[in-house]
């Protein structure tokens, strides 16, 4: 595919991607589908229960992402490891093998496009705007961060700061933290 015809085709591309991670039996693989950059997304799913970050197997360029990745979830349906995730016990060969004879998609790799792919800003997420016209919809907007006032952050931490119970109260009373703290037992 020559590069301009890349990048025009990336430009209203979803992705369905297959993730690995050498945390996981070598069989268990990641389908999933996103609108942005994977290489973006498989850095969100490696997250503090994963000793070791996702790798991208493989990329399927599409116009309909998730219709494509729910074909392919219902395809390999018997292969799901727990039904409420998107893992499945398949062997990378196998599901290549079957992606691109029965399905036949066209698989990329990430070093193939990733000089292509958009860009993502770190501080804000795409979001899709849906219009009337559905050969509209990759138009993207960008959410502002909401701001709070320096007063509403103070008094919506308040309630939860440490705040010893005042000398004048007896002893008998003891502050809600004041419960937790270490006593010695006295021998």
């Amino acid at each position: 595919m020559q590069t301009s015809e890349l990048k025009k085709k990336l430009l209203n591309t979803e992705y369905v991607y297959c993730l690995s991670n050498t945390s996981f039996s070598p069989d268990i693989l990641k389908i999933g589908w996103t609108r942005y950059n994977p290489a973006y997304r498989a850095n969100q799913l490696y997250t503090t229960g994963l000793p070791t970050p996702f790798k991208i197997e493989f990329l399927i360029l599409t116009r309909e992402g998730k219709s494509l990745e729910g074909r392919i979830h219902e395809y390999f349906s018997r292969c799901r490891v727990s039904g409420s995730r998107e893992f499945f016990n398949i062997s990378l060969p196998e599901l290549q093998n079957t992606l691109t004879t029965k399905f036949s998609l066209k698989l990329f790799q990430l070093s193939d496009i990733i000089e292509h792919l958009p860009k993502q800003d770190k501080n804000h997420k795409p979001k899709k705007l849906m219009s009337s016209n559905s050969s509209d919809v990759h138009n993207y907007s960008y959410n502002e961060p909401s701001h709070l006032d320096e007063s509403e952050v103070e008094n919506m931490f308040a309630k939860f700061r440490y705040q010893p119970s005042p000398p004048n109260i007896p002893t008998t009373n003891i502050n809600m933290f004041d419960k937790f703290k270490y006593r010695p037992t006295s021998s």
